[in-house]
């Protein structure tokens, strides 16, 4: 749990009725070298995509975000192979 979470109230959610919802096709996330994500949604059409919004977060909220993603959606994916052996070299 990070630090800023404990200064919360539990439950207590601030609902802004008047956005908009969004429907997204796609979704790109790219990270900077201080551990902010950016999550960049977009919708296809005829003409090509288009991004609907972008989202900023700390990487480490993100991993949070993906946790509650995985657990509603009950699909919990594996890493592939290829990518556990170059963990293993890094390690070395």
């Amino acid at each position: 749990m990070i630090k800023e979470d404990k200064k919360r109230k539990d439950g207590v959610f601030n609902v802004n009725n008047s956005l908009p919802n969004l429907f997204v096709d796609d979704i790109r996330v790219s990270i900077r070298n201080d551990n902010i994500a950016t999550l960049n949604f977009f919708s296809d059409s005829p003409e090509g995509k288009y991004e609907q919004t972008r989202v900023t977060t700390k990487k480490e909220r993100l991993k949070g975000f993906i946790e509650i993603l995985c657990r509603y959606t009950d699909y919990y994916p594996t890493k592939p192979a290829e990518d556990k052996e170059e963990e293993k070299k890094k390690k070395k």
